[in-house]
């Protein structure tokens, strides 16, 4: 299986806009902060459900999603 590696640095700045920092982010998403981690390096998937609470809590629109998440390196 190939392993898709993605840029995220749109969603690392929009994270730093919104939230005063990553921990507060995670918590906010639910998610250990390492697990944030691990996602935000390409190490895990987001999963749908994570990608919509993100969108929710960054208000990012449903036609930026893919520029967010899924832009490929």
């Amino acid at each position: 299986m190939v392993k898709m590696s993605f840029n995220h640095e749109l969603l690392k700045e929009r994270i730093r806009k919104k939230f005063p920092t990553f921990k507060m982010f995670a918590n906010a998403l639910e998610l250990h902060p390492m697990s944030l981690w691990r996602k935000m390096e390409c190490q895990v998937d987001f999963t749908a459900s994570e990608i919509a609470l993100a969108c929710f809590l960054l208000d990012i629109e449903e036609k930026d999603i893919a520029k967010y998440f899924m832009e490929k390196k």
